[in-house]
């Protein structure tokens, strides 16, 4: 029995050496999982022997089991290149119309022509795609990007948090202000001409954003804030500032309406407390702010005016001085035009009352009006924004400290292109496009099995599901017991290569150990031949 005892020794260190030979082979290979070589001990079926008499008749090997501890993960430059950290096999299906499906741990991938991410030998990575924010789990398909682009949209039409958001501190120690004293005064806002303003006197502070159209198109939108109350600490007081708004040069101020008492008219002004937080928003405000408007008389109230303190003077299309027909309405504080010629045109110089003032510190620019020449605004912005813009001042500040913006936002972005792709940790493949916005185009799956090492090895890093791994378990990476994923990074082989050559002279002993029993079984049989 020593030669068969000795050749299945043989046999099975030769099996060994494979396996290790194998193992040190694709020490270098992305996720491939090293296999061990498992014996037993071979007994012969023979009744009625004592289990203290039995001699083995050599090994078999049992089985070659792949083993799927986590291999080292290591970075790389590419993001579509992805590690699996703990348990779960990446799905891949032949292409879009061959449904074929074998699992990996080699997470390096890369995009076709078509815009599919798919590996090495050309089968495709499958998750559930995301359709206008929302994971469809209804099936599995091949990932692909969308390459379209994203849509243009306007500022001003998200449905939450729409418009600009604006959060300042404006300089409570910066004392120019409109009715101030010279050298503290300001000159009025009328006086410009041109933008920039040719008057650099006429605000204390400004700041500047871009909007968007509905077709992407950018608009600069300057904002210019100026003390209202004087320093002196007589009425008004200091606290009000008034906001003019250019976009494209254009001045737009009287476009602006409230978010709340839309029928309100003026410059728009914001409010502060004594303890400098933003407390209201509207038009005017205080009493004793000099302004003039052109209107066409109606007759009775002029109602497109704000309350007056006073009537400077009125003056006809003539260049007449009308003053002494008008007179303000003791109830409303509104211009009674009734002596005047119903439709004609007036200049009229007045000194403001005090208005009631908005306390949700937002303002409008109105649509309607922006394209509406008689209205402040300008036809060459016709067809350009669909909703009205918002602008928050909410959290505003009026400290002692210089100005500072500390939020300027708004919601509208132009046309973009897919520039880079991301992956989270649970899967998410996010495209970014060239606009600054970002979209979630798919979740990506892991599959785990109850017995992994029941799969069938296919070559090229793929395992195939069998009836002794069981049912593939899909779930998203990080659920359960599937590991999390890491972008731009691979999973290295789980070969220990130093216990491998080591494991490789073990069994190079045990091979030549057993070549060894043969020879002196040999040597046995020879001396028993040679007896005469």
């Amino acid at each position: 029995m020593a030669f068969q005892q000795g050749l299945s020794g043989l046999n099975n260190s030769s099996k060994a050496l494979d396996v290790i030979s194998n193992n040190i082979a694709n020490a270098s290979t992305i996720g491939f999982k090293g296999g061990q070589a498992q014996f037993a001990d071979v007994y012969a079926a023979s009744l009625g022997v004592g289990g203290g008499s039995q001699v083995g008749i050599g090994t078999s090997t049992s089985v070659v089991q792949q083993q799927f501890s986590q291999g080292n993960i290591s970075n790389s430059n590419n993001p579509l290149d992805l590690a699996v950290n703990g348990a779960g096999f990446f799905r891949l299906q032949k292409s879009a119309t061959d449904q074929t499906t074998t699992y990996t741990r080699n997470g390096q991938f890369h995009l076709d022509d078509n815009g599919f991410v798919i590996n090495a030998q050309k089968n495709n990575l499958t998750g559930y795609p995301v359709v206008n924010g929302i994971t469809d789990r209804s099936q599995l398909l091949p990932v692909q990007l969308d390459t379209s682009g994203v849509t243009p949209k306007a500022t001003g039409s998200a449905t939450t948090n729409p418009g600009i958001a604006t959060q300042m501190n404006f300089d409570d120690r910066d004392l120019k202000s409109l009715t101030s004293a010279s050298p503290n005064n300001l000159a009025p806002w009328t006086a410009n001409t041109a933008f920039p303003p040719n008057n650099l006197n006429t605000f204390n502070y400004s700041t500047s954003i871009t909007v968007y159209d509905q077709k992407g198109n950018d608009h600069a939108l300057s904002m210019y804030f100026t003390r209202v109350g004087n320093s002196e600490g007589t009425a008004p007081a200091k606290n009000l500032w008034q906001v003019h708004y250019v976009m494209d040069n254009h001045d737009i101020t009287s476009t602006v309406a409230g978010a709340t008492n839309t029928g309100a008219s003026g410059v728009p002004t914001l409010e502060f407390d004594a303890a400098g937080n933003v407390l209201t928003t509207g038009w005017v405000g205080g009493a004793g702010i000099t302004m003039t408007n052109t209107i066409a008389a109606a007759g009775g109230l002029e109602s497109t005016l704000p309350p007056m303190a006073s009537v400077v003077s009125v003056i006809d299309s003539t260049g007449a001085d009308v003053t002494a027909s008008v007179s303000i309405d003791a109830t409303s504080g509104l211009l009674d035009t009734g002596s005047l010629t119903a439709g004609g045109s007036y200049v009229v110089t007045y000194t403001t009352a005090a208005a009631a003032m908005a306390s949700d510190y937002k303002f409008n620019i109105d649509v309607a009006k922006l394209i509406d020449p008689t209205q402040g605004g300008d036809a060459s912005f016709a067809g350009l924004f669909t909703n009205d813009i918002p602008i928050d001042y909410d959290n505003s500040t009026l400290f002692g400290a210089g100005y500072d913006v500390n939020k300027l936002t708004q919601d509208g972005y132009p046309y973009g292109r897919l520039s880079s792709v991301s992956v989270s940790q649970e899967g998410v493949l996010r495209g970014n496009y060239s606009n600054g916005q970002t979209k979630d185009i798919c979740q990506l799956v892991l599959v785990d099995f109850i017995a992994p090492t029941g799969l069938a090895s296919m070559g090229n890093n793929q395992w195939a599901e069998t009836a002794a791994s069981g049912q593939p378990l899909v779930g998203d990476p990080g659920a359960g017991n599937r590991g999390l994923l890491q972008s731009s990074a691979v999973e290295e082989a789980n070969v220990d290569l130093t216990q491998e050559l080591v494991n490789l002279i073990t069994f190079q002993r045990n091979y030549q150990a057993n070549a060894q029993s043969i020879k002196t079984q040999d040597q046995v049989m020879q001396t028993l031949v040679n007896l005469r």
